[in-house]
């Protein structure tokens, strides 16, 4: 996904990946907006191979 401009941290998120340190403590955003828009490019990348 990074390689389709997709942020690092965003694709943590979609993979459920644990922050430590001060970040996990403030860093209250769902990032769902972002996941969404994420996987929705990731979906339109698995159509173009699947379909052609």
């Amino acid at each position: 996904m990074t390689s389709m401009g997709v942020p690092r941290l965003t694709v943590s998120k979609i993979l459920n990946h644990v922050e430590s340190g001060i970040t996990a403590v403030y860093d209250r955003h769902s990032y769902d907006q972002e996941k969404r828009q994420a996987l929705d490019l990731w979906g339109q990348k698995l159509l173009q191979i699947v379909v052609g």
